[in-house]
């Protein structure tokens, strides 16, 4: 869960119910000024996962991450005002630099940061430090600051 701006963002999970050992790829809002909840789109959501983090770009929410993911390196971008999703598509997601172990295995903490140009991610894992980047496509760094969508990516 992450608060997305007057609204909590809650997505994904795994059910404690016997015999749904499954992940979940859907979610919902919780307004705490009108006590309602609206459920998130599941068209074009990430695989589902739990373990995973967010993060509140000021636009959008950025899922990544999480356990039992088949590919761990992948998330989404939801945008709570138009109720979409944006795949985290290779373009900006170096899949083959990415630290996997810290996307997939939810008992190596990481943590996430976001600049409004890129979400810097960064912990150690076997004993060694290592940080990543995502650079969300040009339109939602935009949404968040106008200035950062003209910024190169690396």
């Amino acid at each position: 869960a992450v608060w997305a701006g007057s609204r909590m963002f809650v997505w994904g999970g795994r059910p404690q119910a016997e015999g749904s050992p499954d992940p979940l790829a859907t979610g919902g809002l919780y307004d705490p000024e009108a006590n309602a909840w609206e459920t998130t789109s599941e068209d074009g959501a990430p695989v589902p996962r739990f373990q995973h983090h967010c993060l509140w770009t000021g636009t959008h929410v950025i899922v990544i991450g999480g356990a039992n993911v088949e590919h761990a390196t992948t998330g989404g971008l939801y945008d709570p005002e138009s109720a979409a999703w944006t795949s985290m598509s290779a373009e900006g997601l170096p899949v083959d630099d990415a630290p996997a172990p810290y996307m997939r295995d939810f008992f190596v903490p990481f943590h996430l940061g976001w600049d409004g140009c890129r979400v810097v991610m960064w912990g150690a894992y076997a004993s060694e430090w290592q940080a990543w980047a995502y650079y969300p496509p040009p339109e939602i760094r935009a949404a968040a600051i106008p200035e950062q969508a003209a910024k190169p990516q690396p």
